[in-house]
C-alpha cells in the first residue's frame, strides 16, 4: 500500500499540463439606468440655554446603571436649546450642484466569455462588460433658501439621473485583456458627485428666542450677557449621502444645524479616592491609645470606673478605632442636565453657547470595586479640585456666573443625592470650575451587599479584676450605664486639648494631602471633667476651643458682598460654617444654644463588630453558634451552624455551647497561610468523642488567596468557604467536629490568629452565664373547651441581648419541647413553647410558682334588667364565655377587658355559663416565675324572667368596668 501511494505521488509530481486562456466577444448589450434621486434638505438651529427650556444634548457614551438609575458615562457633552424664534442678519442660501450621468441616455457595453482551459479541456468560463459608450454627464443646481426668521425649515425634491452601469450590471470594466494565462480587467468606477456650497460658512443672529444679541439675562441668581455680534456656523459634515462622502446613488442629503460660534464650558470634578476605613473594637493597656489620623481614627472609647486608694480612677480599656484599610474608595461625578445623567470618574465637562444661564445638578457617587457605596446626606460644593488645587469661587460668585446652596438638594435613594447650582457662561466669564464631595457611606452597598455593617458592639470592661458588662459614665444622679460602644459615627479628627475636645481638622486634608480654608471662630463649649470623688463624669467645665480651624467645603455660593470672610487677613479663602443635615455634631454653648462645628469634608467608617482584638490587624473574627445536629434528639451526628453571620454580638459565648469560628479579611489582595489557636475549650467530635484544646496546637490552618471581604468557616481541622448567613438561616456542616466552649469558666477566652510570616493577632471571646428568660403567656380560647392549659413561649437572653443556641427546654416530670430558632431583627433567638409547670430548664433553671385567678359574679340590677359584673385577679386580658351545647362546652364569645358587665336577662335559669379568664402578659425571669393559671368558674342563673329565651349570644352592654 505504501509503494502504490509512492508511485502515485511520483507520477503527480512528473505530469505537468498547460493553460491557456482565451476571451471572445459574445455580443453587445444596452442599459438604461436612469432613476429618481431624492434630494432632502433640513435647517434647524439651536442657541444659548436661557432659563428652564429643555436642552437638546450632544453626546458619545455607554449606558451605565448604578443604584438602579440609569446614567450615561461621558467625559464631554454639549448642551444648547432648540431655538424657537429668531432673526438672522440675512437671508440664508444653501447651493447644492450635482455633476452626474444624464438622464434617458444609453449604456453600451460589449460582452466577451473568456475560457480557462488545460490541456484542451475547458475548466471554467467567466462573462465580463467592457463599457465602450457613456452618457453624457450634466450638471444640476439646486438651491435651498432659510428666512432671515426661519429656525426650522425642510425640503425634498427629485432629480433624474443615469445611475453608474456597474450598479446594475455585474462585471463592469473599462478594459480588459490577457496577460499570463489570466484575464485583467480594469473596474468600471465612474460615479454621480455632489457638492454644497455657500457663503453662509458664519453668519450672525440679531435676536435669538425673543433677546437681542448683547442682551443680559438672569435666571436664578446668576447672569449673563449674548455675544455682539452673535455668530451662528454649522457643523463640518452637513451633506450625507447613501455611498458616503460626495458620491451617491439613490438619495442625498443636506443637514444644517445652525449653532453659535462661541461656546463656554461648565466642569465638574470629584474629589480624589479615600481608602476605606474600618472600624472594630480594640482593647488598651494602660489606657493609652497610640493611634493617631490618618492610619486610625478613634470613633468611641469605653472603659470603667475603679477605686484606686483613696479615689476613683477612669481607665479607657477598650476604643472603636477607624482604621485604614487596603481598600479605596473611587468618587464618580454625575451631572444631571435636563433629565440627562452624565457620570465619569475623572470629571464631566458640559459645553454650551455663550450667553447661556442654567440650572443643574451634580451629585458625587462611590465605587469599591464593581460595588457602588452610598453617600449621606448630601453632595456639597468643595473649594479642591479633583488634583487637590484650589479653586476660585470668589470671582464667578461676585460676577453672577454661580449660585449655589447647600439647601438646594435633591435625594434620589441612598446612593444618589443631587445638589442643584445655576450657571452663567459668557466672554467675560467662560469658564466655570466646579468641585463636589459627598461623604461616602461605606454601609450601604448596590447591587450586591459586599458587608453588613454594625452601629455598635456590646462590651465587656474589667472591674477591680472582674469582667462585666457595663461601665457607668455621666453627670451627677443621671449617670448612665455603657454596656454598647459606637462603631459609626462621622470621622472628625480631634487634637486633644486640655478639655479633651480639639480643633477640627478637614478629613480630606489628613488622608489625602488636599489643601484646606481656614474658619476663624473661637468655640466656647460646655464639657464634664471626671470626679474622682463620685466615679462618674459630673464635673462641668468650660472649653476653649481657639481657631484656626481647618475646612474644606464650601456652604453658600453668592456674591462677595454675601460671603462671611472667616480668614482674617490671610488671602482670599472665603468660607462659611457648616449648615444643615452635613454634621452629626452639635456641641452645647457655655452660654446657652448650641455651636455647629466648621464644614470639614468627611466619611463614614463601615462598621464590622467582630471578637475584641489587641490591633488593628485586617482579621475579623466571630463565633458562630452550632448544634451536633437540628433535632431536638441527636441520634445521628450532622453538625449545623446558625446565623446570622457576622452576627451582631460577636463575642459572647454560653458555657459548654458548640461553636464555629468566622474568619473574615479586609485587607488587600494576598496569598497567605493562617492558623487559628484557642486557649480554653474541647473539641467534639463526629463519635461524639472530646479531646481538650492546647493552645500551643492550631485548631485548623488555612492557606489559600485572600481578598478584600473574603472569609471561611473555621472548626477543628477544617475550614469552608464563608457565604453571608441571616437570622437563623443554617449551614449544613456535615461529620466535622465543632468547638465546645468550656463548661466551668465564665470570662475572657483568647483566641490567636497567625498570619505565618507576619505576625499573629490575638482576640477576646467572653464566656457569660448571664442568662435570663422572657415568658411570654397567653390563654387560649378554643371552640370546644375541655380543660385550661397556657400557651407559654421562653425566649433566651445572653447579657440581656436576644441570643440562640440548640438548647431544649426541660419542664418538670420529664417533659421537653425541641428549640426553636426566631428571627428578631439582626439577631436570631432561642424560643422553646408549651405548658410549664414546677421547673423549667433552658441553660438556666427557673423555678415556676403558680397562681390561680378565677372569676368574681357581682349581679346588679339596672332598668329591668339583670347585669353581671365578671371580674378576675392577675393579668387578666378578657374572658371566654362558653354555653353547654350537644354534651359539649361550646365558645359562644370573648370579650376583651380585666372586668366586664352583661346582661344575663335573655339566659334560662337552667342553662348555665362557663366563664374562663384570659391571661395574657409577659414576665423576665432569672430565678423564679410566678405564672398565673386561669381557673374557668360556672355561672347559673337562679331567678325567672318573663322575657326568657334559648341564649345565643352575649350582649355587652358596658366596656370596661
Amino acid at each position: 500500500m505504501r509503494s502504490q501511494t509512492l508511485l502515485i505521488l511520483l507520477v503527480a509530481l512528473v505530469v505537468w499540463g498547460q493553460w491557456t486562456v482565451s476571451c471572445t466577444k459574445v455580443n453587445t448589450i444596452t442599459v438604461d439606468t436612469t432613476v429618481d434621486v431624492e434630494i432632502s434638505f433640513s435647517f434647524s438651529s439651536v442657541g444659548p440655554l436661557l432659563g428652564g427650556e429643555a436642552p437638546v444634548v450632544v453626546y458619545k457614551g455607554e449606558s451605565l446603571e448604578a443604584w438602579g438609575l440609569g446614567f450615561i458615562q461621558a467625559r464631554e457633552v454639549k448642551a444648547a436649546a432648540r431655538l424657537k424664534s429668531v432673526l438672522w442678519d440675512r437671508d440664508l442660501e444653501y447651493v447644492l450642484t450635482s455633476n452626474h450621468f444624464k438622464a434617458g441616455e444609453i449604456w453600451e457595453l460589449d460582452r466577451y466569455r473568456c475560457e480557462y482551459r488545460y490541456d484542451g479541456a475547458l475548466v471554467r468560463e467567466l462573462y465580463y462588460n467592457v463599457v465602450v459608450r457613456e452618457p453624457p454627464r450634466e450638471s444640476v443646481v439646486v438651491r435651498f433658501a432659510v428666512g432671515r426668521g426661519d429656525v426650522n425649515r425642510r425640503d425634498r425634491l427629485a432629480i433624474r439621473v443615469s445611475q453608474p452601469v456597474q450598479y446594475h450590471v455585474g462585471g463592469v470594466c473599462r478594459s480588459l485583456r490577457v496577460e499570463r494565462n489570466d484575464v485583467v480587467c480594469e473596474p468600471y468606477r465612474e460615479k454621480n458627485f455632489v457638492r454644497l456650497s455657500h457663503d453662509t460658512r458664519r453668519w450672525t443672529a440679531l435676536r435669538v428666542n425673543g433677546v437681542d444679541a448683547g442682551t443680559t439675562v438672569s435666571f436664578h441668581g446668576v447672569n449673563a450677557t449674548l455675544p455682539n455680534p452673535y455668530y451662528y456656523t454649522y457643523r463640518n459634515t452637513p451633506l450625507s449621502t447613501d455611498l458616503g462622502g460626495d458620491a451617491y446613488l439613490r438619495r442625498v442629503s443636506v443637514e444644517i444645524i445652525a449653532e453659535p460660534l462661541e461656546w463656554g464650558e461648565v466642569v465638574a470634578y470629584p474629589p480624589k479616592s479615600v481608602p476605606l476605613y474600618i472600624t472594630r473594637v480594640v482593647a488598651f493597656r494602660g489606657g493609652y491609645i497610640p493611634l493617631q489620623p490618618p492610619e486610625a481614627f478613634i470613633i468611641d472609647v469605653g472603659g470603667n470606673s475603679t477605686w484606686v486608694g483613696e479615689g476613683w480612677v477612669w481607665n479607657i480599656t477598650m476604643a472603636a478605632v477607624a482604621y485604614r484599610s487596603g481598600n479605596v474608595l473611587k468618587p464618580w461625578i454625575s451631572v444631571d442636565i435636563g433629565g440627562y445623567r452624565f457620570i465619569d470618574s475623572e470629571g464631566v465637562v458640559v459645553l454650551m453657547p455663550l450667553g447661556s444661564v442654567v440650572r443643574l445638578s451634580a451629585a458625587v457617587l462611590w465605587r469599591l470595586g464593581d460595588v457602588w457605596i452610598g453617600a449621606r446626606p448630601a453632595t456639597y460644593l468643595r473649594a479642591v479640585d479633583r488634583v487637590g488645587e484650589l479653586i476660585n469661587y470668589e470671582e464667578p460668585g461676585a460676577r453672577g456666573k454661580l449660585w449655589y446652596s447647600h439647601r438646594d438638594v435633591v435625594v434620589v435613594n441612598d446612593g444618589v443625592k443631587f445638589a442643584r447650582f445655576s450657571i452663567a457662561v459668557d466672554k467675560s466669564w467662560s469658564r466655570v470650575v466646579t468641585a463636589w464631595y459627598s461623604p461616602p457611606d461605606p454601609c450601604r452597598q448596590w447591587p450586591s451587599e459586599v458587608f453588613k455593617c454594625r452601629s455598635t458592639q456590646h462590651i465587656f470592661t474589667k472591674v477591680n479584676g472582674t469582667w462585666v458588662g457595663y461601665a457607668r459614665v455621666g453627670p451627677r444622679g443621671a449617670g448612665w450605664p455603657i454596656t454598647k460602644i459606637n462603631l459609626i459615627d462621622w470621622m472628625v479628627a480631634k487634637t486633644p486639648r486640655r478639655c479633651g475636645i480639639g480643633g477640627f481638622s478637614d478629613f480630606m486634608n489628613l488622608v489625602v494631602g488636599d489643601p484646606v480654608l481656614y474658619f476663624w471662630h473661637t468655640y466656647r463649649l460646655r464639657v464634664w471633667a471626671f470626679n474622682s470623688e463620685t466615679g462618674d463624669f459630673d464635673i462641668p467645665e468650660i472649653c476653649e476651643v481657639p481657631p484656626p480651624h481647618r475646612v474644606s467645603l464650601i456652604s453658600e455660593v453668592y456674591g462677595v458682598a454675601q460671603y462671611r470672610n472667616t480668614t482674617s487677613g490671610r488671602g482670599q479663602h472665603l468660607h462659611s460654617t457648616a449648615v444643615g443635615p452635613f454634621y452629626d455634631y452639635v456641641y452645647e454653648r457655655v452660654d446657652g444654644g448650641v455651636e455647629h462645628p466648621a464644614g470639614w469634608t468627611d466619611a463614614l467608617p463601615m462598621g464590622a463588630a467582630s471578637a475584641v482584638s489587641n490591633s488593628t490587624g485586617p482579621w475579623l473574627l466571630y463565633v458562630v453558634p452550632a448544634t451536633a445536629c437540628d433535632s431536638a434528639m441527636c441520634l445521628t451526628y450532622r453538625a449545623v451552624a446558625w446565623g446570622p453571620a457576622p452576627p451582631p454580638v460577636p463575642d459572647l459565648v454560653l458555657p459548654g455551647a458548640g461553636y464555629i469560628f468566622l474568619l473574615i479579611y479586609t485587607g488587600e489582595k494576598r496569598e497567605a497561610s493562617v492558623r487559628v489557636y484557642v486557649e480554653r475549650g474541647v473539641v467534639l467530635k463526629p463519635d461524639m468523642e472530646m479531646y481538650v484544646l492546647n493552645i500551643s496546637q492550631p485548631l485548623a490552618e488555612v492557606r489559600r488567596v485572600w481578598t478584600p471581604f473574603s472569609g471561611v468557616y473555621v472548626g477543628p481541622g477544617w475550614h469552608i468557604e464563608y457565604r453571608p448567613l441571616s437570622p437563623c438561616q443554617r449551614l449544613d456542616i456535615g461529620a466535622r467536629p465543632i468547638y465546645i466552649a468550656p463548661l466551668n469558666w465564665t470570662g475572657p477566652v483568647r483566641v490567636v490568629v497567625e498570619e505565618v510570616g507576619r505576625g499573629a493577632y490575638e482576640f477576646v471571646v467572653f464566656i457569660s452565664n448571664d442568662v435570663s428568660l422572657r415568658l411570654e403567656i397567653v390563654t387560649p380560647a378554643p371552640e370546644r373547651f375541655t380543660s385550661a392549659f397556657l400557651n407559654t413561649t421562653a425566649y433566651m437572653y445572653l447579657a440581656n441581648i436576644p441570643y440562640f443556641h440548640g438548647l431544649n427546654a426541660l419542664g418538670e416530670g420529664g417533659r421537653w419541647w425541641g428549640f426553636r430558632c426566631v428571627p428578631r431583627g439582626e439577631y436570631s433567638q432561642l424560643a422553646a413553647w408549651g405548658d410549664f409547670w414546677g421547673v423549667l430548664s433552658l441553660f438556666r433553671e427557673v423555678k415556676i410558682v403558680e397562681r390561680y385567678t378565677e372569676p368574681v359574679f357581682t349581679i346588679e340590677r339596672s332598668g329591668g334588667f339583670h347585669l353581671v359584673k365578671v371580674t378576675a385577679e392577675g393579668p387578666v386580658a378578657g374572658y371566654a364565655f362558653y354555653l353547654r351545647r350537644n354534651g359539649t362546652w361550646t365558645l359562644q364569645t370573648v370579650i376583651n377587658g380585666r372586668c366586664v358587665v352583661l346582661n344575663v336577662s335573655m339566659i334560662y335559669p337552667w342553662d348555665p355559663v362557663l366563664v374562663l379568664p384570659l391571661v395574657s402578659y409577659s414576665v423576665e425571669v432569672r430565678n423564679t416565675a410566678e405564672i398565673w393559671r386561669p381557673k374557668p368558674r360556672l355561672f347559673f342563673k337562679t331567678w325567672p324572667t318573663l322575657s326568657s329565651r334559648l341564649h345565643t349570644s352575649m350582649v355587652l352592654i358596658h366596656g370596661t368596668c
